[in-house]
């Protein structure tokens, strides 16, 4: 687009000079020549008048005074009179008569000052495209934000999982992905702290969650489908490693527990996953609920735990 502008912004100036020239040439020559021709209609008129009265039947001597200062006179104030009389009068045709002596010069005039207005019109139109093109992507990217990431969390949402999903489904059908695993993650006690502390800190608490679920998966997309409920795919090194991140993601947990004392900081996640099966999943959808599963069991498992240590104590 730049060199573009370039090349219409030199001849702009090309075409704007060109006019400049033809419209300075064609008043200046008109005027010119009237002027010459003025001038020598009034001279030519006094030397009459002094020719004629000079051959009248009048006293010469004292004639030849009277019609010297008549002269002086036509000379200084009537000639300039006269001369602007008839300049301006000639003024109301120059354009007429710059049309039947100069035609060419005319055309060519035309010729400029319509390729102005479509360089000017041409210009407009490609600064009005760059503008659209330019506007573009950051429409792009804000109506993703706004349509495939959560406003809360800055993860993508549910709509962007199904994209996701399908996207990875079909490059396991192409054989492209073989080895894949889906994780559920299910954040506990959320009513709890809604109920108890105000949903501002329920909020707080899902940031807290999904903050730690990143850091820990960092290789793979997170997504959060639901309320309390965020969702990772596993693959390459995060596939590979996906047991000894488990272990790493359950120490956070108890470190965000000793580390604070506001319950809403207090990180308790329920965990699911599950292994991608060609020969048991017909679809990587069946690998989700697979996930989902093993998360309800897991919650139940912690449920259940917790109650005996209530107990113990």
């Amino acid at each position: 687009m730049s060199s573009v502008y370039k090349r219409v912004f030199h001849v702009r100036r090309i075409v704007v000079l060109l006019i400049g020239v033809v419209m300075t040439v064609s008043m200046l020559l008109p005027i010119t020549a009237h002027a010459k021709d003025s001038e020598k209609v009034v001279r030519v008129d006094c030397y009459e008048s002094s020719f004629n009265m000079v051959d009248g039947d009048i006293d010469l001597l004292s004639d030849v005074s009277y019609l010297t200062r008549i002269t002086v006179v036509v000379s200084q104030t009537a000639a300039y009179a006269t001369l602007k009389y008839y300049s301006n009068e000639e003024a109301k045709t120059t354009l007429i008569d710059l049309i039947h002596d100069n035609p060419i010069v005319v055309i060519c005039a035309i010729i400029i000052l319509i390729a102005l207005i479509l360089i000017i019109i041409l210009q407009r139109r490609i600064i009005v495209t760059q503008k659209k093109a330019n506007e573009s992507p950051r429409m792009v990217e804000y109506m993703n934000k706004k349509v495939y990431i959560d406003p809360l969390t800055h993860v993508k949402n549910k709509a962007a999982f199904d994209i996701y999903m399908n996207q990875t489904q079909k490059q396991i059908n192409r054989n492209e992905v073989t080895d894949i695993a889906i994780g559920v993650f299910d954040c506990d006690y959320l009513k709890l702290i809604n109920d108890q502390f105000g949903h501002n800190k329920g909020d707080n608490y899902l940031e807290k969650a999904c903050s730690l679920i990143c850091h820990v998966f960092h290789h793979s997309p997170v997504f959060r489908i639901e309320g309390d409920e965020f969702v990772v795919v596993l693959m390459n090194e995060d596939y590979i490693n996906r047991k000894e991140l488990i272990s790493r993601f359950n120490e956070a947990q108890e470190r965000t527990i000793t580390s604070s004392d506001y319950r809403w900081e207090h990180v308790s996640v329920s965990v699911g996953i599950a292994d991608y099966n060609a020969k048991t999943d017909k679809t990587l959808t069946d690998t989700f609920h697979r996930a989902d599963k093993l998360m309800y069991e897991n919650k139940r498992a912690r449920k259940e735990n917790s109650a005996r240590k209530e107990s113990n104590q």
